[in-house]
């Protein structure tokens, strides 16, 4: 973001994988220790790209307008 508007967004999708994937799941795929560090890596991806929507959404359409709070 540069000053009241957003001048780029970027995504990449590779370590968002895991977002509908219980850490159950995980463990029983890779392993106790692999399954619950690849949840909570996911759970954390996913959180900060929770937060850059936000931000973006804030930028684009004011803090807290219904159509910045429809994004999340």
């Amino acid at each position: 973001m540069s000053g009241n508007r957003v001048t780029a967004i970027n995504w990449n999708a590779t370590p968002y994988k895991s977002r509908n994937v219980s850490k159950q799941e995980l463990i029983d795929i890779l392993g106790p220790e692999e399954g619950a560090y690849e949840y909570e890596y996911a759970q954390k991806v996913r959180r900060n790209i929770e937060k850059a929507v936000r931000a973006a959404a804030n930028a684009v359409y004011g803090s807290g307008t219904s159509q910045a709070n429809s994004f999340i």
